[in-house]
């Protein structure tokens, strides 16, 4: 008679385990959401290329960007550029030896020379680019862009240049000297207009207006 009991007894201990486990056993997860991982985003930063080439189509600047970096081949040589701060970035030639500086601060950045010097000073504001050697925007060279593809470079109110071009088109051709690719809608081909400007600056200054989509 006790061992029937016992047998009895038995029985129902595992019948009450096997009904808590189909419950759930008692998990401190019952009324948890499984949540998925989210796939691992792509940090790779986006390269793009920019070409200015002359009447024979040869190369005299490609300019690509990847993130904070700009490589400027020349047929002088290659400049690289390298952002050193949020607000600073340096190139240096082959030689890794520094050559300038471009330094923005909020509408507008300066070209410096290895001595941190002052070349030029370029301010975007109100539909326009100035263009000065001074930090006072004295005498100032300015880029108007308009609505119907002209591009105006004017010095003290007097048109100095100008050129017509195909809105949204990837080339545009400066006075016949300079052909651009993927500057579209850019004020970049109004920098090359500028005499006073050296072609490795007027380079740089366009492949800083092309990373901003100036």
């Amino acid at each position: 008679m006790l061992t029937k009991t016992i047998s009895l007894k038995f029985s129902f201990i595992i019948t009450l385990l096997a009904l808590w486990s189909c419950s759930g056993g008692g998990s401190t997860h019952e009324n948890e959401q499984v949540s998925e991982i989210p796939a691992e985003q792509s940090t790779a930063a986006v390269t793009k290329s920019y070409y200015i080439t002359n009447s024979e189509n040869v190369s005299m600047a490609e300019i690509t960007g990847s993130g904070g970096e700009l490589t400027i081949n020349m047929q002088t040589g290659t400049l690289f550029g390298v952002m050193k701060s949020e607000d600073k970035r340096k190139y240096y030639d082959q030689n890794d030896q520094f050559r300038y500086a471009v330094k923005f601060k909020d509408d507008a950045f300066k070209l410096r020379n290895a001595n941190e010097e002052l070349i030029w000073k370029v301010k975007i504001k109100d539909g326009k680019i100035k263009i000065a050697n001074n930090e006072e925007m004295t005498a100032a060279y300015e880029i108007h862009r308009y609505d119907d593809g002209r591009i105006k470079l004017k010095q003290n109110d007097n048109e100095i240049s100008s050129i017509r071009y195909e809105q949204g088109s990837p080339r545009v051709e400066v006075q016949g000297k300079y052909f651009l690719r993927n500057f579209e809608d850019s004020y970049a081909p109004g920098v090359l207009l500028i005499p006073e400007i050296s072609e490795v600056e007027k380079f740089i200054i366009c492949a800083e207006l092309a990373v901003q989509g100036k």
